[in-house]
């Protein structure tokens, strides 16, 4: 027998038990754990498009006197079709000459004929103002020596420095009744010309000589004998040099041609006569011809702007048909030396402004008045524009017609 205790309460299996008097407290309830917010990707700040400068109009040149105007207003274009087919035309004119092909044999007659063909000033002043005498001329004409000029088979020779070439044996002037220009003088020849020597005079110190496109007297010291190897060496250089520059700073002239020796990056070794070289920035000088364009001209003939009128590019000076022989020898064109010469080419094609300007007229072409020539530029405000070289006492610089009633022709080869 189970005994109970005397508490024991049956429990009715029906019934539901009591809740306990302190029933255990629910544990505490955490807070409810918030998502972390999304992490967004750092905002890059916008990125503004860079800033273009404003655009500047670009500067129409404005000024006549200066060559940026022409070059802009002036449309590029060649100055012939084919160089060496102009320069054939120039060479049947005969009074330019391919020299290295000239035959070398001379008559005495041929020779008395171009020594003769100067003839002595009617009125000649020496420096100080005064007249020339008498003895003088007698002195010039006797030291030409015709009495011995006999025919010869000429000798070849280089000038070794910028020749004169004069009209009669003496470097004595002879000067105009302006002072200014000295009438022996007839042209220059740059260094490293090649000549030939028919005649020399009675005191040795001059020699009558033929060259490319003139014939006169050369004083003996700016000249260089030379055998036929050398004389062609110069006279038909397979790569040569032609300076570009009024003068470079060695000294050499605008269209001297010279055989290349040696390149460097920022020079050229040039040859000159007898073994001797000299150096030429490449900033004065053009490997080879510069392409014969009207850019090319203009910037040739301004570049001379400012240097004085000398007749007969005496010293360092030129004169109106001298700038424009030594401008188009830079692009390889072998102009005559006198503008009747030049604009007298048979075959060439020239313009007739007999009855002035036409408004045409394209620019830069050389355009002839007697005995003058000139670049014509072009027409600004009714007036007609032209850079020449405009005679004793003054400089290469633009100028305005004043007339055109005396204007014979444009030179505009093809």
């Amino acid at each position: 027998m189970i005994l109970l205790p005397d508490d024991y309460e049956a429990k009715d299996p029906q019934k539901p038990s009591a809740p306990p008097e302190n029933p255990p407290a629910d544990p505490p309830l955490d807070p409810p754990v918030e998502p972390d917010p999304p992490v967004e990707p750092p905002v890059e700040p916008p990125v503004e498009p860079p800033v273009e400068p404003p655009v500047e109009p670009p500067v129409v040149p404005s000024d006549p006197a200066k060559v940026e105007y022409w070059l802009y207003n002036i449309s590029d274009r060649a100055l012939c079709v084919d160089r060496d087919a102009l320069n054939a035309v120039i060479r049947a004119s005969g009074s330019v000459h391919r020299i290295e092909t000239v035959d070398r044999s001379f008559a005495s007659s041929d020779i008395l004929a171009l020594i003769s063909s100067y003839k002595l000033p009617k009125q000649g002043y020496l420096a100080d103002g005064s007249l020339q005498d008498s003895a003088f001329y007698d002195a010039v004409l006797k030291n030409r020596s015709l009495d011995s000029v006999k025919s010869v088979t000429a000798l070849t020779a280089l000038t070794t420095v910028k020749a004169e070439l004069r009209a009669f044996p003496t470097s004595e002037a002879c000067y105009s009744d302006n002072l200014m220009q000295d009438l022996f003088q007839e042209a220059s020849l740059p260094a490293g010309t090649p000549v030939l020597l028919l005649h020399q005079s009675e005191n040795g110190e001059f020699w009558f000589v033929y060259s490319y496109f003139y014939s006169g007297w050369i004083a003996a010291e700016q000249l260089l004998t030379v055998e036929e190897a050398e004389f062609r060496y110069f006279a038909a250089p397979e790569r040569f040099a032609v300076v570009n520059v009024p003068y470079s700073e060695s000294g050499l002239c605008m269209g001297t041609i010279l055989p290349i020796v040696s390149e460097e990056e920022v020079c050229l070794t040039l040859a000159l006569p007898g073994d001797r070289t000299v150096s030429v920035a490449r900033s004065e000088a053009s490997v080879g011809f510069m392409e014969p364009t009207v850019h090319n001209l203009l910037k040739l003939s301004f570049s001379l702007a400012g240097t004085p009128y000398s007749w007969g590019d005496k010293g360092q000076g030129v004169d109106c048909s001298g700038m424009y022989v030594a401008a188009y020898r830079c692009m390889g064109i072998f102009l005559p030396r006198n503008t009747g010469d030049m604009r007298r080419v048979a075959d060439a094609n020239y313009i007739s402004l007999k009855d002035g300007i036409p408004a045409d007229l394209p620019g830069a072409l050389l355009i002839f008045r007697p005995g003058h020539v000139m670049l014509y530029l072009g027409t600004v405000e009714g007036k007609h524009y032209i850079l020449h070289a405009p005679g004793s006492g003054k400089f290469v610089c633009v100028d305005t017609l004043s007339r055109t009633d005396n204007l014979i022709s444009a030179f505009c080869p093809e």
